[in-house]
């Protein structure tokens, strides 16, 4: 393509013309997703709104859902407790610990000496209580009398089952064959690799991984989801920046990890 041959000025202006539409699709594009997906924590929108560009801002109000179903973005702490945290945690562990030694010194005290009963007890063990009809008075209630049980009436309404969603075919291929699919492409990309150390069965890693992830700072979801993409974006463009013998290295890498 003879790029060498190109003069100064031309190759200045691919580079500001380049910088220029990449900051006109973020203004139109990116930065419209990500206020109303982080600011508004809008809950319905799926990675491809953010074709929609300038039209999300007429998008509407966020409708309404319950608390605990209203996942925006995913937590990045899961598994990852602070360092007062770790410490509660600690002492949760130690306290229960204790109890249970405990608690099983004094049932191993306890079978090896007799039960003693009072007296008091012992002499009220021959008196009964004679049932009490509905009518007031006591003695053998007639069958008459005998109150029926409300949960085994006849005419109790039963709920009938919910059919599977798999009968469905395109409950099927949403909810069974997509996720399955999904599964096998993005295998390596959803793996925590710090919760992967954890399960290490030497205790002393897992505790000094812990310890030192209870040190690091710890920001707000929203701002670890919006520097992800940032990550990964510099990370390729690093890679590219680097010239090809750079390339195959950070490939291998990301094959490895998958």
């Amino acid at each position: 393509m003879n790029l060498n041959d190109l003069p100064a000025p031309t190759i200045i202006g691919a580079i500001f013309g380049v910088i220029g539409v990449t900051v006109l699709v973020t203004l139109l594009f990116v930065y419209p997703f990500f206020y109303r997906l982080l600011v508004m924590e809008d809950w319905t929108l799926r990675w491809y709104h953010v074709g929609l560009g300038p039209f999300l801002w007429k998008r509407g109000p966020v409708p309404w859902c319950p608390e605990e179903q209203r996942i925006v973005v995913q937590n990045y702490y899961r598994g990852h407790l602070t360092k007062e945290e770790l410490a509660a945690r600690d002492a949760s562990v130690a306290l229960y610990r204790e109890a249970t030694e405990l608690g099983e010194r004094m049932n191993g005290a306890s079978t090896k000496q007799p039960i003693i009963v009072p007296v008091e007890i012992r002499g009220s063990t021959s008196t009964s209580v004679s049932p009490v009809s509905p009518n007031g008075t006591s003695g053998q209630m007639s069958p008459n009398e005998i109150i029926p049980n409300v949960t085994t009436s006849p005419t109790a309404t039963t709920t009938k089952p919910e059919e599977p969603r798999d009968q469905n075919f395109k409950n099927y291929v949403v909810y069974t064959v997509w996720p399955f699919i999904k599964s096998v492409l993005l295998h390596g990309v959803n793996q925590d690799i710090v919760h992967l150390q954890q399960r290490d069965t030497r205790t002393s890693r897992t505790r000094r991984l812990e310890k030192m992830h209870s040190r690091a700072a710890h920001y707000d979801n929203q701002t670890e989801h919006l520097f992800s993409f940032l990550q990964i974006l510099s990370a390729s463009v690093l890679s590219v920046a680097h010239g090809y013998p750079s390339l195959p290295s950070p490939r291998l890498s990301v094959c490895g990890v998958y």
